[in-house]
């Protein structure tokens, strides 16, 4: 499953990489990257070189930190400046929050955001496609960085997370990466995510203003659905998601995409397909990734996959291969 980013992402850690006295000609993908420049600053990329460039700059500096000052530096260049409008208008921090999460689609494919509440705490998770879970701690460490800032900015500095796991190893300098996003960090977590008290959800915002937070809530899903062109892909990307989070059904999906499943619906058969055609090919396309992970058993498979038997799933995957999981595995 792929999964995209804006390139404004990749621009901005090279901006980064530059100031710290690196620059491109110091990358092993280079040459791809340069090509990658040429397209428009907001081009959707691989979210995968974005993120191994990160990670790459991180080493060559000697900075464990480094994603946290790409964040930064964001900021400073206007990065996301219509959505931290639209949050500053919202009324509430739940409100701004819900709000971002949905909106973080229109930079980003292939990725799932949203705001849960677990009795007392409040957590703001990122899914990421499975392949890439724990591998690119720059990146999580720049959304994490992202998010703290812009809220801290809205609320007036009347929020503040208490811990941010990552689904990867330990860092190197965990306390001075802890000072920076101001929360605990824990790590080889289940999920990735900023987590706090529920009570702040119901901060009310000093500059919330209803008017222009229905103007700018129509903006910016008239510039997501502008995409029309993409909306399989972005359909695809999205159920790829849902899969790695644990919950697919037509419902869920199209809430996450900011639609209601009949209008969901309707779209897809504009376009020649169903939700059921793209979730079975989003299905085999992440069992192939799942099967060529050796310790994962079948019965793991077929329930990431959101079959409730493990034979729905044999039966399934024989229909389309010609063999069973077992066999193709080996």
């Amino acid at each position: 499953m792929k999964a995209f980013v804006q390139m404004e992402h990749l621009a901005c850690t090279l901006d980064q990489l530059r100031l710290m006295g690196g620059g491109i000609q110091n990358l092993s993908r280079a040459p791809m990257i340069k090509e990658v420049l040429k397209g428009e600053r907001n081009s959707l990329i691989p979210f995968s070189l974005c993120a191994e460039t990160m990670e790459e700059a991180a080493t060559l500096l000697g900075r464990s930190d480094f994603g946290i000052l790409v964040a930064k530096k964001r900021l400073e260049l206007g990065y996301g400046h219509e959505i931290i409008a639209f949050a500053q208008s919202c009324r509430t921090l739940e409100d701004a929050l819900r709000g971002i999460t949905n909106s973080l689609r229109v930079r980003t494919k292939g990725m799932s955001y949203r705001l849960e509440v677990y009795g007392d705490t409040a957590g703001v998770l990122r899914v990421t496609p499975p392949e890439f879970a724990g591998r690119y701690p720059q990146a999580s460490l720049a959304w994490a960085m992202t998010v703290i800032n812009t809220f801290r900015r809205i609320t007036g500095n009347l929020w503040s997370p208490d811990l941010f796991t990552l689904v990867g190893k330990r860092l190197d300098n965990v306390p001075n990466i802890e000072r920076q996003l101001g929360c605990r960090l824990q790590f080889n977590a289940e999920m990735e995510g900023l987590f706090f008290d529920a009570r702040h959800l119901a901060i009310v915002l000093p500059a919330w203003d209803n008017l222009l937070n229905g103007l700018l809530k129509e903006y910016l899903e008239s510039k997501y659905h502008a995409d029309d062109h993409d909306f399989v892909g972005t359909v695809t990307a999205q159920i790829g998601a849902c899969l790695a989070s644990g919950r697919c059904d037509i419902g869920y999906v199209s809430a996450q995409l900011g639609l209601k499943p009949r209008t969901f619906q309707l779209r897809l058969k504009d376009h020649g397909t169903t939700f059921s055609q793209l979730l079975g090919k989003a299905r085999f396309e992440l069992a192939e990734t799942l099967l060529k992970q050796s310790d994962i058993s079948m019965t793991e498979i077929a329930e990431r996959l959101g079959y409730r038997e493990l034979s729905a799933f044999s039966r399934a995957f024989k229909m389309a291969y010609g063999v069973t999981p077992s066999a193709w595995r080996t």
